[in-house]
């Protein structure tokens, strides 16, 4: 107890110099061809999260969710807007889910077991001929989709080595956005050919595939895990293959996890609670940084990214500018993300990262929401498209690759899979929440006044980082405990 109260509170932690830069490991190519297989599930999400944008009214039209009334240029349904929201929801208690189960399983061992609903899912959804199997699919899609968003960071992170922690880590958010732009690329033949939303269906059953045969054949679990569980020898076994006989001293290092999660004396060796005192400060950081990332408005974006567009630059000429401004999003997605694995995380601080990302993406959404106050004509032909893939950049350089990570890097050993499954419920629980009444959002506040509520959520959020975040860049999780316990 006396340990607890000597804990630091909120907000009174030194924040540590920024460490000199790494070198990086000689086994870099190893370790993200390895975190690419990984973030196979990851491009699911990305695949998910934007389905709905270029799809919805083909399924409308298809299955007949809005009934046989519904017409190509009717607004979408209050059911059409559930099966664009329901995963979001139940993507929150799936999360919540994950992140209990994982400290008993192991994250390994639930990734490839929630290689099922993603395959189902989709399966279903390609064959889904009515309301009801459509939400179904939805609903099943939406499980894994939480599961995957819980899990992923953790395994990542625990297998990391410390110098290329954050460009691994990083890498969830590339390859998320490959897989949003890989669906505006299927979009384009949504308009032209029949049935083609059920191709892009199928073709998400792939991923899930191709990563249950090589997680499951060819990766081990987290050597954090398996020292939790009392497997020394097999966490030592791991960190061997993960980062070879010669790439440190594994001896020790099963050592330092070992100290780490012995029980104290007279305790039951198990999980602190999520809310002990001596755990608020990190538990609160790691939850508030993904949710600053919902908060950013990027679900609204990429769920409705062509109404949005279409609404805000009403033209003669606009199939072809909504069609040019969701290319252009999903490609900015793509070169920033990866430039900001390349570039900004190495050579940058998570903190400012995360500070300068949240103040772009105010920026970005207030352009927008002027766009739509203007009503202009002649801006409205170019400045939507400015705003979306200016604020998609600001997005993808900081926020989006790093909110998961830091919240992984700040969470000590004994919650972090607790803090994972709480961030990342809170995370789709707002996104559930701004998708599902997005409508009623736009007539409360009018179409320009959600896009400043957005600006106004990141302003506050950068300005709540840049006084509470802890700099985690180039330090070890055991490192990263010390400074916070």
């Amino acid at each position: 107890m006396e340990h607890e109260r000597d804990a630091p509170l909120l907000g009174t932690l030194q924040d540590p110099a920024p460490p000199p830069p790494q070198k990086l490991p000689s086994r870099l190519p190893f370790y993200v061809l390895a975190t690419l297989v990984v973030d196979l599930q990851a491009y699911l999400i990305g695949f998910t999260v934007s389905f709905s944008g270029p799809t919805i009214r083909s399924i409308i039209a298809d299955t007949g969710l809005c009934g046989s009334g519904w017409a190509a240029g009717d607004a979408i349904c209050s059911r059409a807007e559930l099966v664009v929201a329901c995963p979001d929801l139940v993507a929150l208690g799936a999360a919540l889910l994950a992140g209990r189960l994982s400290g008993r399983l192991g994250c390994r061992r639930l990734l490839l077991l929630n290689c099922a609903p993603w395959m189902a899912g989709y399966g279903l959804l390609a064959c889904a001929r009515s309301y009801t199997t459509v939400l179904a699919a939805r609903l099943v899609i939406g499980f894994a989709q939480g599961a995957s968003s819980a899990l992923i960071q953790p395994y990542v992170g625990e297998c990391a080595p410390p110098s290329c922690r954050g460009i691994l880590m990083g890498m969830l958010n590339l390859v998320l956005c490959c897989g949003i732009f890989t669906t505006q690329l299927f979009g384009l033949g949504v308009s032209s050919r029949a049935h083609w939303w059920r191709v892009m269906a199928a073709f998400g059953v792939a991923p899930a595939a191709v990563h249950l045969a090589l997680v499951g054949a060819c990766f081990p679990e987290a050597p954090p895990h398996l020292v939790r569980q009392g497997r020394l020898d097999a966490a030592k076994r791991a960190l061997v293959a993960i980062h070879g006989a010669g790439g440190g001293d594994h001896d020790a290092t099963v050592r330092d996890l070992h100290a780490l999660h012995a029980a104290k004396p007279g305790a039951a060796a198990r999980a602190d609670p999520l809310c002990a005192r001596r755990y608020l400060y990190p538990a609160c950081l790691g939850v508030a940084t993904v949710g600053a990332f919902s908060l950013s408005g990027q679900k609204i974006v990429n769920s409705y990214l062509n109404d949005i567009l279409a609404a805000a630059g009403d033209t003669d000429d606009g199939d072809k500018s909504v069609e040019l401004g969701a290319l252009g999003y999903g490609a900015a997605q793509v070169l920033i993300s990866l430039l900001g694995i390349l570039y900004f995380i190495p050579k940058f601080g998570r903190k400012p990262l995360l500070v300068g990302s949240l103040v772009g993406a105010a920026l970005g959404s207030g352009v927008l929401g002027l766009s739509y106050a203007l009503d202009d004509p002649g801006l409205n032909a170019w400045l939507p498209i400015v705003a979306v893939v200016f604020y998609v950049a600001c997005i993808s350089f900081g926020v989006g690759p790093l909110a998961w990570a830091y919240s992984t890097e700040v969470s000590p050993e004994r919650i972090r899979a607790q803090v994972s499954g709480a961030a990342v419920a809170v995370f789709w629980g707002f996104n559930f929440l701004f998708t599902n009444y997005f409508k009623e959002l736009e007539t409360a506040l009018t179409q320009q006044g959600v896009f400043f509520a957005f600006a106004a959520f990141s302003l506050a959020s950068a300005g709540l980082l840049a006084l509470f975040a802890v700099e985690t860049k180039g330090k070890s999780l055991v490192e990263l405990e010390r400074i916070f316990l």
